[in-house]
């Protein structure tokens, strides 16, 4: 599909499907919908951040050297952690105030898609383009 689509669109393309399935699970849990509509949500969500996931492995290989690379996933690697670990204090945090931290949770989610999204709309399209200057297009934006 990547080859096919390209690697942006597929990126693009899996992050929506994750926001639109993260919606409709916040949707779904505030109307008291069956258990089974929000797994299958949940799992249609899971899978479509995976495959984001899986097309920018793809591209980054294409778009910058191991050395940066290294750097960045290195880079990324602490603000998730640091991310996460701020996360679950906050959701902790708010279940005392008022115990809607899972409603939270799923409109944050939701909203963390929508955002890789737009970050994967405006990265360069390597789908067909030689390593060389795939990597300079990425060093020129």
């Amino acid at each position: 599909l990547v080859d096919v689509l390209g690697r942006r669109l597929c990126q693009v393309l899996f992050f929506l499907a994750a926001a639109a399935a993260l919606a409709g699970c916040a949707a779904a849990a505030d109307s008291d919908a069956p258990i089974l509509v929000l797994g299958l949500l949940y799992g249609i969500a899971r899978v479509a951040q995976g495959a984001a996931a899986t097309a920018a492995w793809v591209a980054l290989p294409e778009l910058w050297p191991t050395e940066v690379r290294g750097r960045g996933c290195a880079a990324a690697q602490v603000f998730s952690r640091a991310g996460s670990t701020a996360f679950i204090a906050a959701i902790a945090q708010d279940a005392s105030v008022d115990g809607r931290e899972e409603e939270r949770t799923r409109y944050v989610s939701c909203a963390l898609a929508c955002v890789g999204c737009v970050i994967a709309a405006t990265l360069p399209e390597t789908e067909g383009v030689r390593l060389e200057r795939a990597a300079a297009a990425g060093e020129e934006e």
